[in-house]
């Protein structure tokens, strides 16, 4: 995963690579139970680190606009999404935004399973002056997680 941090250092011309390691990012599979599971599955919010990659097996991911309309995301088949965190807005200034996004299913909807990697930097990596670790370890405690 260390090309997805030499994207960045391409995009912004910082050398934000020395920032990351193979061990602080995670993986994880979410389940989305079928059925009545209506309204929301996952309720807004926005990931706290620098990137978060998904790949679902259905649709009911969204993400919300500017003017406050949320709007169903349809990657490609076989493709993933891919969302900016806070860690890596704050890193950029605002020029990537963090994505307040959710997942949604109506009554009938069938069971959702999602592979979504978070790509985070090193604990100890400080970014724009907070502790990266410290940082999402406060956010995720902020949530209830």
């Amino acid at each position: 995963m260390l090309r997805v941090a030499g994207v960045l250092v391409d995009a912004f011309g910082l050398d934000l690579a020395q920032h990351f390691d193979d061990v602080s990012s995670s993986l994880r599979v979410i389940d989305y139970p079928g059925g009545d599971g209506a309204g929301a599955r996952a309720g807004a919010h926005r990931d706290y680190g620098c990137l978060t990659l998904i790949h679902s097996d259905r649709p009911g991911l969204e993400v919300e606009t500017k003017d406050g309309e949320w709007l169903a995301v349809e990657p490609p088949p076989g493709g993933y999404v891919c969302n900016i965190g806070d860690l890596l807005s704050r890193w950029t200034n605002g020029r990537w935004v963090s994505t307040l996004h959710r997942v949604v299913g109506d009554g009938d909807a069938p069971r959702r399973q999602s592979l979504v990697f978070f790509h985070n930097p090193r604990a100890d990596a400080v970014v724009d002056g907070v502790v990266a670790g410290d940082y999402i370890l406060e956010r995720a405690a902020a949530a209830g997680l």
